[in-house]
């Protein structure tokens, strides 16, 4: 069992009550996720090379401007779920969430729109995505060493 996630959740709420955010931070999880329901974010520390290269190679032909972390831009695009779910049908929160290809999923209107805000987030508020690294950055290192984890033991196919 792991020790000390509460941590990394305080320090991401700390930042979110900081910008007037109303989504909250549950937890970790096996995957990046927002529940509609409870306006809740969970997270991972895991990471997937070949999905993470597909999620930044749209990041940047959605017109993303900085280089980011993956992990920094995957809790983001989170965050634009909570920010953007008005904006989106309800016809398209049904789309089945496996679909054949991966590609195909970051292009649902729902992802697209949660990875639009975050990118726009990135290109506008770099002194606040800065301060996300600063704040929450230590809390994370923080677990890791709690747990005996090194940052390369984090890496999946």
């Amino acid at each position: 069992m792991l020790i000390g996630e509460e941590i990394i959740n305080d320090a991401f709420n700390s930042w979110l009550e900081k910008y007037g955010f109303d989504a909250r931070v549950k937890g970790l999880e096996p995957d990046f996720a927002w529940c509609p329901a409870t306006d809740e974010i969970v997270y991972q520390l895991v990471s997937c090379e070949r999905t993470d290269k597909m999620f930044m190679d749209y990041a940047y032909e959605l017109g993303l401007l900085y280089e980011i972390d993956v992990f920094w831009l995957g809790f983001l695009h989170e965050l634009g779920h909570s920010e953007s779910w008005y904006f989106i049908d309800e016809e398209d929160w049904d789309v089945p969430v496996f679909l054949e290809h991966d590609e195909d999923y970051y292009r649902l209107p729902r992802e697209t729109a949660a990875t639009e805000w975050a990118v726009d987030f990135v290109n506008r508020h770099s002194d606040a995505v800065a301060e996300l690294t600063r704040i929450v950055g230590p809390a994370i290192r923080s677990f890791f060493e709690m747990n005996n984890i090194e940052e390369g033991d984090l890496y999946e196919g």
